[in-house]
């Protein structure tokens, strides 16, 4: 199997040639990223509304203009590419809020000072997105495992075994779901077994096309299951 590109490799090429493909990959980072972007600028908006219209704007930001064509600049994860540029997005429209209410000028930012301003602190708009980015990818993960289980079980099927997978907050009960299923004890583990190793294979390939190289895909799944238990701790 051939390790894809980047989705910000995918992206750059989209800005440059702008082409039936390239704009999907456009469509589908908005569709994909629009959840974890929206739950960091609602944690520093009073308003839902307000949130709602700042990520709009913040992914219109990212889309009309270069910054795309700069990714292969800064390397690296996506979502640190991404992260760099939404701290730089909501510091530049605080200024602007600031600058209109002193009458003033807005400062600029480079990519490259942002970047290293994250990186020297602990910035909660990090731990947030983090956050987000780890539960939209299991559940595209899950998502995927339900469709197979659907098709060849059903969904009264689906029902019983989703209880063992990742995120689920059900006391799975090995006997009753050996019975309903109509398996023995021995069979209802086997397909527990597949099914959980199918979900790591489909997280696997959500995660493949986030980051630069396979040497790091291993260490980013590592971190999301890290991010994960910390979420379902706190819950």
């Amino acid at each position: 199997m051939s390790f894809p590109d980047t989705r910000w490799s995918i992206l750059e090429i989209a800005t440059a040639s702008g082409d039936t493909v390239a704009r999907a990959a456009l469509d589908d980072l908005c569709q994909r990223y629009w959840q974890p972007v929206f739950a960091v600028i609602r944690g520093r908006e009073a308003s839902i509304e307000t949130a709602r219209d700042r990520t709009q704007a913040f992914f219109a930001s990212l889309l009309e203009k270069s910054t795309l064509r700069r990714a292969e600049k800064t390397r690296g994860r996506f979502r640190t590419f991404l992260l760099t540029v939404l701290w730089r997005f909501l510091r530049d429209e605080r200024e602007r809020d600031s600058a209109e209410k002193r009458g003033g000028d807005t400062e600029n930012y480079a990519l490259e000072e942002v970047e290293n301003e994250l990186i020297a602190s602990e910035n909660p708009l990090a731990e947030t997105l983090d956050r987000e980015w780890a539960l939209m990818m299991l559940e595209r993960a899950v998502a995927a495992v339900q469709a197979e289980v659907v098709t060849s079980r059903g969904e009264p099927a689906w029902q019983v075994l989703r209880a063992f997978l990742p995120g689920s907050t059900d006391t799975p009960d090995l006997v009753a779901a050996a019975k309903t299923l109509g398996i023995g004890d021995s069979g209802v583990r086997t397909e527990i077994h597949r099914l959980r190793k199918r979900c790591r294979e489909a997280l696997r390939r959500e995660l493949m096309s986030t980051v630069s190289s396979p040497d790091e895909l291993d260490d980013e799944i590592a971190y999301l299951g890290r991010v994960l238990r910390r979420e379902l701790a706190s819950s």
